[in-house]
């Protein structure tokens, strides 16, 4: 899943980004409410959405000449052996702490109760952004 917005041109580009950011894991808990999901143990680290300290998504921003892209991906699923396959990134936040992929993310799916589908999930983050963003 992947959620995208772009703005601009700003006659500020900071202006721009002071008004949205990352939202954080408090504003983002009406989507907690609204799944009747536990997430206890859900965390902003760094870039990336986690679980019990395990990574479920992650967060990134492009900014150019006032005009900035921010967008958010979740892994909901994903083949075992395909993830299984890759290498470890050169590059990697400090909290991963040199994890293989298989004890470092999880798959949002497993986590929530049973009868939330990906669509509710979807419902309830663009509603908990909205109000985050007061749109």
């Amino acid at each position: 899943m992947l959620t995208a917005r772009s703005r601009g041109p700003h006659r500020s580009s900071g202006d721009a980004l002071s008004t949205l950011g990352t939202p954080t894991a408090s504003e983002l808990g009406g989507a907690k409410e609204r799944l009747h999901a536990p997430f206890e143990g859900f965390a902003l680290r760094e870039n990336d959405f986690a679980l019990g300290g395990r990574k479920f998504g992650g967060n990134a921003q492009y900014i150019s000449r006032g005009r900035w892209v921010h967008h958010t991906s979740l892994l909901w699923d994903y083949d075992d052996h395909t993830m299984g396959m890759l290498r470890q990134p050169p590059k990697q936040p400090e909290w991963r702490r040199g994890r293989a992929h298989s004890d470092f993310v999880c798959k949002l799916r497993q986590e929530l109760p049973p009868g939330v589908s990906r669509a509710d999930v979807c419902d309830a983050l663009v509603d908990a952004v909205g109000r985050a963003l007061g749109t």
